[in-house]
């Protein structure tokens, strides 16, 4: 439940820094996703193109955008990954849970 409320309120902010509102729709299609028992690898796959798109984010705001705040942009972009990658994760500890 803390992951979930996690990428909500770094994807807000995310979205309110950066101005980049892809990597938040898809964060939040990656929680409408967890919510259905049988598609954990369609989970995967939509945390892993969040991720890549943030990354593409940054190399295009590297070379289309000054460089004024990219130190801000690139830390909670990372942190932002962070907690898609955790929430990502959490999908092994569910079904390791339920298997035990």
């Amino acid at each position: 439940m803390l992951l979930n409320i996690l990428i909500i309120m770094v994807g807000a902010l995310y979205w309110y820094l950066t101005g980049h509102t892809v990597p938040v729709y898809i964060g939040l299609a990656l929680l409408v996703s967890l919510y259905s028992d049988g598609l954990y690898f369609v989970s995967l796959v939509i945390a892993a193109i969040a991720i890549s798109s943030i990354i593409y984010f940054f190399w295009a705001d590297l070379y289309s955008y000054g460089a004024s705040e990219e130190t801000l942009n690139y830390g909670i972009g990372v942190i932002y990954m962070l907690v898609l990658f955790l929430k990502a994760k959490s999908i092994f500890n569910a079904d390791r849970r339920l298997l035990n």
